[in-house]
């Protein structure tokens, strides 16, 4: 497919600065366009037209309907997550990051939630598909400048979402094998810094996209038209074949790699200390472990599942980029492959709405303080009796507790 900066190709212009987030998160080029021209002889030549209409229907259904269903419940469940995790009962190091992440997942689901609803739930989308003139109906703004902006902020929550997932386990990892380096380490104060220096980071990693974009107008009759076009940047070969697969590297593979290698050696460390737990089991010997080292190792076992979930979601990603270092780019606007990236981004927001769900069911203090702040029912722990329960973090241990 050829890119044009014709003004009077307007349609092709403005679609084409826009992408999907899995597009920004494994290419990050605007020439990886959601949405193929619906002419059989712009295909190209590998791809088929049978499947077209077939990925229309499926993109409304999930990107139109599915998608913004979990959206809405993502963000309601992220804001229970967010007031359980800044109780005074639940803050430690873990539960820091955790904020950090629960704040970029909530930022993304809303962006994603304004996208879908507005494009794909109306149907709007289809105008571009069809080259329709009634695109420009639409406002520019903020609609149109935001179909083709809205990738960039998406994208740098995701980046903070991610690193803050990988930061969480190697501060995990830490306090599990380097207990006494931990002490000096693993601090509120140098998590909360680096929680800080993680939104920053995904700032600046992200910021060269906004130089790849630009509004342009022009004329149709007595109607000044604006729309987003592409700079010389985007154009640059140069810059494309650097910038995007090192930030594919920094944004997904190194976190799904020190996620993954890290996990496994605190599963093996669990192993471990369930043998151990076997081979000394006699009446009482849980009750002279001391409560902090059994609820540090449920802390462990709640980060494991998230990382499960987490190193699930973003395998899809992974395999989409090595499509794109092996297939033709132009090949990857076929229908087969764009059904592949909804499922894609289907993995992806279910990984940001539904980690309340893997907290409540591995984590006993979450549950508790659930229950206490929103509940309230008979035999939950009340205000009086929760200072002396296991959810509580006296601040004198706040030092090394993670």
């Amino acid at each position: 497919m050829n890119f044009q900066t014709n003004t009077t190709d307007w349609p092709s212009q403005e679609f084409n600065t826009s992408v999907t987030i899995v597009g920004v998160l494994t290419n990050g080029t605007t020439e990886y366009s959601n949405i193929t021209t619906i002419q059989p002889s712009d295909l190209h030549d590998g791809c088929t037209y049978e499947l077209h209409h077939i990925r229309l229907t499926v993109e409304f259904y999930i990107r139109g309907i599915l998608l913004p269903i979990v959206c809405c419940i993502g963000i309601c469940l992220n804001i229970v997550n967010l007031v359980i995790f800044t109780r005074p009962v639940m803050v430690n190091v873990t539960s820091i990051f955790y904020i950090g992440m629960v704040v970029a997942d909530t930022a993304t689901l809303l962006t994603l939630l304004c996208y879908y609803t507005y494009f794909y739930s109306s149907e709007r989308f289809q105008l571009l598909e069809k080259q329709s003139p009634k695109w420009l109906d639409i406002p520019f703004i903020p609609w149109r400048i935001f179909f083709a902006l809205y990738s960039i902020p998406t994208n740098i929550f995701i980046t903070a979402s991610n690193t803050h997932a990988m930061s969480v386990t190697v501060f995990r990892f830490i306090a599990v094998q380097l207990p006494t380096m931990a002490l000096r380490i693993c601090t509120r104060r140098k998590a909360r810094k680096v929680s800080c220096i993680i939104f920053i980071w995904a700032i600046l990693l992200n910021s060269p996209d906004f130089l790849q974009k630009r509004i342009a107008t022009f004329n149709d009759g007595n109607k000044t038209i604006s729309y987003v076009s592409s700079t010389d940047l985007y154009y640059s070969r140069v810059f494309q074949t650097t910038y995007y697969p090192t930030k594919v590297v920094l944004n997904i593979v190194i976190p799904w790699l020190v996620c993954f290698i890290l996990s496994i050696s605190l599963i093996l460390t669990l192993r471990r200390k369930a043998l151990k737990t076997y081979e000394n089991h006699c009446p009482g010997y849980n009750r002279r472990r001391s409560s902090r080292a059994i609820r540090n190792e449920r802390i462990t076992i709640t980060l494991l599942t998230i990382n499960f979930f987490f190193i699930l979601s973003q395998s899809p990603s992974a395999v989409w980029f090595f499509f794109m270092l092996t297939i033709d780019r132009d090949e990857l606007y076929c229908d087969k492959f764009q059904l592949m990236r909804i499922s894609i981004d289907t993995c992806l927001v279910l990984n940001f709405a539904l980690n309340f769900v893997l907290y409540a069911s591995t984590n006993r203090e979450f549950r508790k303080c659930f229950s206490n702040t929103f509940l309230q029912l008979p035999g939950s722990l009340s205000s009086a009796s929760a200072k002396k329960s296991s959810c509580i973090i006296p601040l004198r241990k706040a030092r090394g507790d993670i």
